[in-house]
């Protein structure tokens, strides 16, 4: 039994080890939203402000860094990709990788991670469209496959039918048929 006049000051041993767990817990990073800074094209990177600060249990909140040159994810396989423009203000979902990612984006392939450290910062990816509310955008049909850029969009229904319109809003499917 604990002796009474120690209870308020002194933590059990269970506290002690809930304690040491959320202190290391606190540098765990899985996924998070981020907001582009700047994107590079060529590479693929892009410097990504986290948008969750860190909350500590006392309260204190702080800002994380940017983190730079963060790969970006894009669909891509068998020599074909999908790439879209990633503007600055633009939201994406950051997934922090289990070791270093450090050999990998230079040598590719099965890599030795070279470094201790996991679920860090420093091994951010980027997927593209992750975002809040304000962000949403309109989809014109629910059942459609639908790409839209600006005032462009295309459509692939379920018919087979195809609808391609644009910046006027004009049908260009049924203008070239037309023709």
């Amino acid at each position: 039994m604990r002796n009474p006049a120690l209870q308020s000051t002194t933590p059990t041993l269970a506290e002690t080890i809930r304690t040491l767990i959320d202190s290391e817990l606190v540098e765990v990073h899985t996924a998070m939203p981020g907001i582009v800074v700047s994107y590079d094209p060529a590479t693929q990177t892009a410097d990504i402000q986290p948008a969750l600060q860190k909350k500590y249990y006392d309260g204190a909140l702080v800002t994380r860094p940017v983190l730079p040159g963060v790969p970006v994810v894009w669909p891509q396989g068998g020599g074909a990709f999908v790439h879209l423009p990633l503007a600055k203000g633009d939201p994406v979902l950051l997934v922090f990788n289990e070791r270093s990612l450090d050999n990998f984006k230079t040598q590719g392939g099965i890599t030795d991670p070279a470094d201790t450290r996991r679920f860090n910062l420093a091994d951010a990816v980027a997927v593209p469209g992750f975002g809040s509310a304000p962000y949403a955008f309109s989809v014109s049909d629910p059942e459609a496959v639908e790409i839209s850029n600006a005032n462009s969009l295309m459509q692939i229904k379920p018919s087979g039918q195809y609808v391609l319109q644009g910046g006027s809003g004009d049908e260009l499917v049924t203008i070239l048929s037309d023709l």
